[in-house]
């Protein structure tokens, strides 16, 4: 739906069964169910000039496919495939198996807002041993609370809504905090990583700074243009704020 205002309804969270593969994929391909994600596919093309080949550039080498400048998302680069149709077609190196038994319509969710928040948590050092407050419970902050849960962490969720309570606790949020007025004092100096999936950015970034520990981290998993006005200041904290763009 992210595109729907381009004349685009086409789905990137994908499972199916395979049903005919090409000369260079796996043979066990055939006939088992795979995901699949916004990604499908990196150009491999040789320039004769300097001997580069996309595809085997070091970000292809460190399994970082996503940021190669010649990788090929469905809804910028392939805008005419979608997982709402009956057949789709995709790079084999960019499927995942799918284990017999799990019901598509909860795997097909991992594959895009699932990858999206767990790549966020795995590869910038989340501790089982943390703290981690997660702003939102959105499509994404879900299954950031789910995965936090699942792993062992002590998991705070931070919402404007009080209506997400009984939703946030029964996902596995250890602790629930109304984030309004003056709720930061309880939580001063308690978090050490702040997970940002809300696509509406805070107005009151002090507030959320204050409950990091010193070192603490912001992980944006976030939408869109607007300015994040964080405040620098001698008297802050040391944070480390990681996100990650690409045009």
């Amino acid at each position: 739906m992210h595109y729907f205002e381009y004349g685009q309804v086409l789905g990137h969270e994908g499972v199916g069964e395979v049903i005919s593969v090409g000369s260079k994929v796996p043979a066990d391909f055939k006939g088992q169910v795979f995901g699949w994600g916004i990604q499908l596919n990196v150009l491999f093309l040789f320039n004769e000039s300097n001997g580069q080949a996309w595809g085997m550039c070091d970000l292809c080498l460190e399994g970082q496919e996503i940021y190669c400048p010649k990788r090929q998302i469905q809804s910028l680069h392939l805008t005419e495939r979608g997982t709402f149709a009956s057949h789709y077609l995709v790079n084999y190196r960019f499927l995942f198996r799918i284990p017999e038994g799990m019901d598509p319509a909860y795997v097909a969710p991992l594959m895009g807002a699932g990858a999206t928040v767990f790549s966020a948590l795995y590869n910038y050092d989340v501790r089982p041993s943390e703290t981690v407050a997660v702003v939102g419970l959105g499509r994404v902050g879900h299954l950031g609370v789910s995965f936090l849960n699942s792993w062992g962490y002590r998991v705070i969720l931070l919402s404007t809504s009080i209506q997400k309570k009984n939703d946030a606790i029964n996902l596995g949020a250890t602790d629930f905090v109304l984030a309004t007025g003056d709720w930061t004092p309880p939580l001063f100096d308690t978090v050490d990583t702040l997970l940002m999936v809300a696509n509406i950015k805070p107005d009151k970034w002090d507030q959320y700074i204050s409950i990091l520990k010193p070192r603490g981290k912001i992980i944006l998993v976030t939408a869109g243009t607007d300015v994040l006005g964080i405040p620098v200041s001698p008297s802050l904290p040391l944070i480390y704020l990681i996100y990650s763009t690409h045009q």
